[in-house]
């Protein structure tokens, strides 16, 4: 019998949560222990997978226990396998209680502001015991948890040429960038404010690594300029905001996420033309996997949401 045999005879589901849970964990005890197995359990689990599919899954190092090659490729099909497997838990119990269901989604500040949250609105007025995870970093966070099945999609800036692999995009809009100020910044009486001006000043920045911040760095260097003096760098939105409206800082953001405020006065965008466009904010899944119900009626609330803006 060739392993591909073995892998549809011999292996049970909770062989597969023990092998992802070691890749998780990097040792025996914090995989038995996350998925509820004491530990003489897991180890004897692992040596009869091993014996049924006659290869060796993993290897103790001074990093931990970490997957040989046989174990890499197994890991990654199981997390596959799990991620259906619940989905079809979710659907069934969708279909038994009515209207419930659960989604975890990742996002990134692009869509945090008004998109995720109107579509989440909407999808607790017609599912209202629908349960909604939403997790928020940068896609060097957000896509390795979404390959692995921790998420079910990550909504944002799509990425252009890393994370993309093992992922299916789906565009919702462009958006511009704007800068802004609070009004009490002298910048804001300008009638044009100019990129050696704001070249002078101390910013409120996203990482390095982020779209909007590689964007608004070109800006400056195709003007040969020095890149935006980034004093305070952070993702979070809270403290960002705070320090937009009460210092002289200037702030730089996509331009849904702020139009509200500037709105109603609290920030005030400066009349320069950056000449820059971010690139689509869109959905990203899972290549290959096919989504749950709840999951697809969610992104068809954030396409109509989007469509609305």
């Amino acid at each position: 019998m060739d392993i591909a045999q073995k892998v549809m005879s011999r292996i049970k589901l909770r062989q597969l949560q023990l092998i992802v849970a070691i890749d998780d964990t990097k040792t025996l005890r914090g995989a038995s222990d996350s998925i509820g197995m004491s530990q003489p359990a897991a180890t004897q689990s692992l040596r009869e997978l091993e014996a049924a599919l006659d290869c060796k899954l993993f290897e103790r190092t001074n990093r931990g226990v970490v997957p040989t090659t046989y174990g890499a490729s197994l890991v990654r099909h199981a997390r596959s396998i799990l991620t259906q497997v619940r989905h079809a838990g979710e659907e069934l119990s969708d279909l038994a209680s009515g209207a419930g269901g659960r989604i975890v989604v990742g996002t990134l500040l692009a869509a945090a502001a008004i998109v995720l949250p109107r579509a989440i609105e909407r999808m607790r007025e017609v599912r209202p015991n629908l349960i909604i995870k939403v997790i928020e970093g940068t896609n060097d966070i957000l896509m390795p948890r979404l390959l692995r099945g921790d998420i079910d999609l990550v909504i944002g800036r799509l990425p252009e040429y890393e994370y993309r692999q093992g992922t299916e995009q789906l565009h919702l809009y462009d958006e511009d960038i704007i800068v802004f100020a609070s009004p009490g910044n002298p910048l804001t009486a300008h009638a044009r404010v100019t990129l050696e001006e704001l070249s002078r000043c101390d910013w409120v920045l996203p990482p390095i690594e982020t779209t909007l911040r590689a964007q608004l760095e070109k800006a400056f260097f195709d003007a040969e300029l020095e890149p935006p003096r980034c004093v305070i760098e952070s993702t979070s939105w809270l403290t960002n905001s705070y320090l937009w409206r009460n210092t002289e800082l200037i702030g730089v953001a996509p331009a849904h996420t702020v139009e509200s405020r500037i709105a109603r006065g609290d920030l005030i965008r400066l009349p320069v033309d950056l000449n820059q466009r971010l690139g689509p904010v869109g959905i990203s899944v899972p290549k290959g996997n096919e989504p749950s119900t709840v999951v697809k009626s969610f992104i068809r609330e954030l396409q109509l949401v989007s469509r609305e803006l």
